[in-house]
């Protein structure tokens, strides 16, 4: 029979409740009647450890006695090492010692305990030992095949059975996209969720992937996308993902206003840049208007313009939305050279200011 005990924080405030009951009737307990089983012992154990940690109780011979008076420090620290100390071990308290007759691995991903031996130092036909049982479970662990483990007992006439059992960890492997709108490459999508071949597959991860998918939609002008996914479990612990697309209707530009200091009529840029009411703004066609307005202010001298997006903000009403943009147009800028004869297209090409817009290099 599997036999699974965890104390938990609602255990340990039951025990304090219990305590006052155990202080006025520690001379009359004893392990007979309802503390004859061994469930009855591990609980009273349990108590009584704690309580004499306590002071309310005395420790059971062959223990350390605690100081008489203890601080309600040492009381708070010894609690806390209950709470926080891992169950690592479900299992009757009567087993260890007894012979080990099988060792088994359990887990969602069906993996064979042959290619753990090495990790394993509790063997069967040993006795169960603790130290052993703890070792295998670190080992085990630091494999990085499992997100979870734990170690069960069953008891049997002739002995236990020792079962490791844990959630395995899947490693990514094939990325697919479906449902890509024309204006985004599937392989954009793919490159946007940042899942590599190989890279372990947890939530969190997950979760980020599938928000960069819909930031790459929104950036695009799909503000009603909804983005699924599926993981497709492989053997060898290799998943396959899928994230399905289904981007929904893309918002149209509306209008276009523009902040900063521009010096010529928003109509002019509007045409310089190629965004009309009515068109798909995608990021490509943002980013094009962008340096077509950059070109337009450098081409007058002015190599410190600069253009950025404001705010996006869209009307789903209307499926529109408006594109608020500020433009520096930045002082006049004469580049000269002196000494040698170069064409002004050569000059452009050499000098980075003409594209990257930084005067401080000059």
């Amino acid at each position: 029979m599997l036999s699974s005990k965890v104390f938990t924080p609602s255990s340990l405030f039951r025990s304090l409740l219990f305590s006052r009951r155990l202080r006025r009737n520690s001379s009359r307990l004893s392990f007979r009647g309802a503390l004859g089983d061994e469930e009855s012992r591990a609980a009273f154990i349990f108590r009584t450890r704690f309580l004499a940690a306590l002071g309310l109780t005395g420790f059971p011979s062959g223990f350390p006695q605690p100081p008489a008076r203890p601080s309600l420090l040492s009381a708070l620290i010894f609690a806390s090492l209950l709470l926080s100390a891992p169950p690592t071990l479900a299992g009757d308290v009567s087993a260890w010692g007894r012979p080990v007759l099988r060792v088994r691995i359990e887990s969602d991903a069906g993996v064979d305990i042959k290619g753990f031996h090495s990790q394993i130092a509790q063997r069967e036909g040993q006795p169960l030992e603790q130290t052993k049982v703890d070792q295998s479970l670190k080992d085990l662990y630091a494999t990085g095949l499992f997100r979870d483990l734990r170690a069960e007992i069953q008891q049997e006439p002739a002995g236990v059975i020792l079962t490791f059992v844990g959630h395995a960890t899947y490693f990514v492997g094939l990325v697919r996209v479906s449902g890509a709108p024309k204006a985004i490459s599937g392989n954009v999508l793919v490159s946007a969720s940042r899942l590599r071949l190989g890279q372990p597959v947890t939530e969190e991860d997950f979760d980020e992937a599938q928000k960069r998918l819909r930031n790459v939609l929104l950036q695009n002008g799909f503000y009603q996308a909804q983005v699924k996914s599926q993981i497709e479990k492989l053997a060898d612990q290799e998943a396959n993902i899928l994230f399905s697309i289904e981007p929904g209707e893309p918002t149209v530009l509306g209008a276009v206003e523009f902040h900063g200091n521009f010096l010529v009529p928003p109509a002019r840029l509007d045409k310089i840049a190629g965004w009309r009411p009515g068109v798909h703004l995608t990021a490509a066609r943002l980013e094009r208007g962008l340096t077509r307005i950059r070109r337009f202010y450098v081409k007058h001298g002015r190599l410190e313009a600069n253009a950025t997006v404001q705010t996006r903000t869209p009307d789903l009403a209307h499926n529109t939305e408006k594109l608020e943009v500020v433009i520096e147009a930045g002082p006049v800028v004469r580049v000269a050279v002196r000494g040698a004869s170069t064409h002004r297209y050569h000059l452009k090409r050499l000098i980075p200011v003409y594209n990257e817009g930084l005067t401080d290099d000059i």
